[in-house]
Order: structure tokens, then sequence, then C-alpha cells
């Protein structure tokens, strides 16, 4: 997904662990999400 905080914004993974509220609807498409830990890795021959 694309997440943006309204300057910025970059590519990212949701994790497997809320699949299900992603099936569900309880996590909708253009939705506001509080991120309150994360992990960066780098994509090898991804363009930035």
């Amino acid at each position: 997904f694309m997440a943006n905080d309204g300057s910025m914004k970059l590519k990212a993974m949701l994790p497997t662990s809320i699949s299900s509220e992603v099936q569900s609807g309880e996590l909708q498409n253009l939705g506001l999400i509080r991120i309150i830990d994360y992990t960066c890795n780098a994509v090898p021959n991804q363009p930035q």
C-alpha cells in the first residue's frame, strides 16, 4: 500500500497479522491508521 502523511509518501507492506481486518473491511482503502512501530528494509533493484 502507499502511506502518505500529506508531505511525503512511501510504499509499505502490512503484516499478515492484520489480514483479517483488511478482509472484513475494518481497514478500508484510503483509511486512516496510526503506525506505532515499524521496520525499514531495503529492497534491491527497486527505483526510489
